[in-house]
């Protein structure tokens, strides 16, 4: 009685090996009756442009080539052009982090920090300006213009020029740095620079955005400047030169806008003159002013 089964199972099997080694003498891979995939089409539709562009130019393809167009009903994107990818898209934003006043040294002074860029999401022309201005003048002015390469999704590398106009003294530097957020989204700026006199400088930024609620934010900053050689026309000490630490709370009355008030220390060496001693600048202020971008 056990011996039917074992002869069913048996008898299975070598149809179906009959029936695949008919399969596989014939010409084609599958057998005529069987439908042809969506993928299937689609592949022998580019196999079929492809050769039109390689042979004739103006041949007509064959009547059984599938329309790449068939599910669309005979619409399309019409006015709305067809879709780009993110990367394809140049846009440009403005940002100024900083416009605040302060009181320092019984005047009435004004700092800007902002950057503009226009490029993709891998390329930008990036503008990048900070300084002072006091008595409506220029003080502590360093202007750069960056080429920006996007790294990572986080970080972007930086080549460019950058210009320093303090007091009258102007100096030039080749520019290559790091931008971006490390680990826990503390804002960063690394930039390295030297110049023809053989200067060469380092400086560093860091800031962090703490969400007090979603629209209040106390944001702590922390800039450090280190220099190879003194400067003396434009007050820059070896070593390091000058570091400002500070926090600003803002309120965002909207995304794009955001008045603050905060405090700042700033600390300043400037090189000795001659039988001068260092002359160092320690100071708090109290800032308030605006952020905003576009």
């Amino acid at each position: 009685m056990s011996a039917c089964p074992v002869f069913n199972v048996q008898l299975g099997l070598f149809i179906l090996a009959a029936s695949c080694s008919a399969w596989g003498d014939g010409t084609d891979s599958y057998p005529s009756a069987l439908p042809i995939s969506h993928a299937e089409q689609h592949k022998q539709y580019m196999d079929n442009v492809d050769s039109r562009h390689a042979t004739d130019e103006h041949s007509v393809l064959p009547n059984n080539t599938r329309d790449p167009h068939a599910y669309s009903d005979g619409y399309d994107f019409g006015s709305l052009g067809k879709p780009e990818m993110d990367h394809q898209t140049y846009l440009a934003s403005v940002i100024v982090d900083r416009l605040e006043g302060f009181t320092a040294r019984d005047k009435i002074s004004l700092t800007y920090d902002w950057q503009a860029w226009y490029g993709s999401s891998y390329d930008k022309a990036l503008i990048r300006s900070e300084g002072e201005i006091e008595t409506g003048r220029f003080s502590n002015a360093r202007n750069e213009l960056l080429w920006s390469h996007a790294l990572t999704p986080y970080w972007d590398t930086q080549l460019g020029l950058r210009y320093d106009n303090n007091q009258g003294a102007g100096r030039g530097w080749l520019a290559f740095g790091l931008q971006g957020l490390i680990p826990y989204w503390l804002y960063t700026e690394a930039t390295g620079y030297v110049n023809e006199q053989g200067r060469a400088s380092l400086r560093l930024e860091f800031e962090y955005d703490w969400l007090l609620t979603q629209k209040l934010k106390l944001q702590p900053r922390i800039e450090m400047n280190f220099y190879s050689r003194n400067d003396s026309p434009r007050g820059v000490k070896n070593g390091l030169s000058d570091l400002e630490a500070g926090f600003r709370l803002r309120y965002e009355i909207t995304r794009e806008f955001a008045p603050y008030a905060g405090m700042e220390w700033v600390l300043a060496n400037n090189p000795a003159a001659q039988n001068i001693p260092l002359n160092r600048t320690d100071e708090v202020r109290f800032v308030a002013g605006i952020h905003f971008w576009i």
